[in-house]
């Protein structure tokens, strides 16, 4: 496993519908890393049970590519049976392709392309307010600060409004600034002023660092970060020293999980001015939280590395929680390093032949619940 993805499943998909449909126009997206990405605008068209009226094209390398101009016609289906996407143009109309912009659709600032890369980026990370709006969306998300009541509309709202210009500005709201607002009563301005004090107080560094949206730099990189640096205060006094960018660099590169595009890219976002001025400005709100070390359990398992395959008679994850209660640890693949491998039902092959080729015990249901009560 992944943070995010199952290795170990396969999904079997039927082949994905068909349709063309006529280009009409070509729009820019300014997403939150300050990618500008093309998005069609085509004839609406009955696709896979849906109405389809645009469709992504990535990148501009896409675009050049399929030599797509307006009016042309254009083959679509969905990707995964859910995202449109446009496959190949059928029928030229214009003999002209759509041209790639300049500079960003939402702030004006001149777009830069980085070396080996195909991304169009805005630069203006901060003040950008297409990247802005992106940006406050996933700051309030679930995984990061979790803020309840603060979604696109809302956002959106604050930014016209002059509220808002950065992340760290949805901690300077009050319940009536907010009932200037449309649609905003007494009620509702409360709740999420509230949202935002309770959102304050949960937080971990882990989830701030998080919740910045620092390009290369997911969630778990940043809890491993987070469990060696404590503190965000603490990441920028080394940040701060001059002329220690490849120290810093190489220091981040001792954690877990962490690499030279990671640690290069923390590096680059918190020596940036302004990103270091909305920092500066989240640790004056009191958000620089400690991060919490999980206390480690001793118990009979540990020291001992598990290893779960196959059907079990329970969730992977019940059996994880009761190895962690007894001190085990439990990882995704067998190595030399793993002592068990529990094995269920219909277990593949691949983990059986590491067990063996490792050394490693293998454990039905009945010898793991043994192990465990002893």
């Amino acid at each position: 496993m992944t943070s995010k993805y199952p290795r170990w499943a396969i999904a079997y998909k039927f082949p994905a519908e068909q349709v063309t449909t006529i280009i009409e126009s070509l729009e820019h997206n300014v997403g939150r890393t300050g990618a500008v990405t093309p998005v069609a605008n085509l004839e609406p068209v009955e696709l896979a049970g849906t109405t389809v009226k645009r469709a992504s094209l990535h990148n501009w390398d896409q675009v050049e590519r399929l030599g797509i101009g307006k009016g042309d016609r254009v083959l679509i289906h969905k990707a995964g049976e859910i995202i449109p996407q446009i496959l190949s143009v059928t029928e030229k109309h214009s003999s002209t392709v759509f041209a790639p912009p300049t500079h960003c659709p939402s702030c004006e600032s001149e777009l830069i392309r980085e070396e080996g890369k195909v991304a169009l980026l805005c630069p203006n990370n901060m003040s950008c307010p297409g990247q802005l709006l992106e940006s406050i969306e996933f700051f309030a998300g679930r995984k990061q600060l979790n803020i309840d009541g603060l979604g696109e509309k809302v956002a959106s709202m604050l930014i016209e409004a002059g509220l808002v210009k950065s992340v760290a500005d949805l901690f300077t709201l009050s319940a009536e600034s907010l009932q200037s607002l449309e649609r905003f009563g007494s009620l509702s301005a409360n709740n999420l002023v509230e949202a935002l004090g309770a959102a304050k107080k949960d937080a971990s560094f882990s989830r701030v660092l998080t919740a910045l949206g620092i390009r290369h730099v997911g969630n778990t990189a940043c809890k491993a970060i987070a469990q060696k640096y404590k503190r965000m205060s603490a990441l920028l006094e080394l940040a701060d020293i001059e002329d220690e960018g490849e120290t810093f660099v190489e220091g981040l590169c001792g954690v877990d999980g962490v690499g030279e595009v990671i640690a290069t890219s923390l590096y680059g976002f918190l020596r940036n001015e302004t990103n270091r001025r909305v920092i500066d400005e989240l640790i004056a709100h009191s958000l620089d939280p400690v991060e919490v070390i999980a206390t480690k359990v001793e118990g009979g398992l540990s020291g001992k590395t598990f290893v779960l395959t196959g059907t079990l008679s329970a969730p992977r994850g019940e059996f994880k929680k009761r190895i962690e209660a007894a001190g085990g640890k439990v990882t995704g693949a067998v190595s030399g390093s793993t002592d068990y491998l529990v094995a269920g039902d219909k277990t593949g092959k691949t983990k059986l032949a590491a067990a063996e080729k490792h050394d490693v015990e293998v454990l039905d249901e009945a010898a793991f619940e043994a192990l465990l009560g002893q």
